[in-house]
């Protein structure tokens, strides 16, 4: 097995900064064209807006960790720090929440096309939603 050299670290690092940024771009269109264009302001679309958020953060999190990567000297990778920490919250929180509002649409949509109603209306359906998508991933990394 070949060993890592420094060239291949920056190579890994140039192409996950290039795609986090593309997947950070994508997502930040996604919003203003949500924002700006009102025929995409349905319930299902306003879902995805907020797995959309999720993978934001996911990939700023992830353009984070490899900024600060390539900050530190070659000898201090091996410790924690602080930016590393807070890269690590944002990058699990976000996979979470990702995960969790990707579930959260496809029972939501089983939903409407079973029952043949929009449940979205609903403040309580609202709650929970937000609960399951944002809370519990919060409540899960904290633990």
């Amino acid at each position: 097995m070949r060993n890592t050299t420094e060239e291949d670290i920056k190579a890994q690092a140039a192409i996950t900064l290039t795609s986090a940024s593309l997947s950070l771009l994508g997502g930040l269109t996604l919003l203003v064209t949500y924002f700006r264009i009102s025929e995409f302001q349905t319930s299902v679309h306003r879902l995805l807006v907020f797995l959309t958020i999720a993978d934001i953060l996911t990939a700023f999190g992830y353009i984070l960790g490899t900024a600060n990567f390539l900050r530190l000297d070659h000898d201090k990778r091996i410790s924690t720090d602080p930016i590393c920490e807070v890269q690590s919250f944002i990058t699990t929180f976000s996979s979470l929440a990702s995960f969790a509002w990707t579930s959260i649409i496809a029972v939501h949509l089983y939903l409407v096309i079973r029952k043949q109603k929009d449940f979205l209306g609903r403040r309580m359906i609202k709650i929970l939603y937000h609960f399951i998508g944002w809370v519990l991933p919060g409540i899960y990394k904290l633990n």
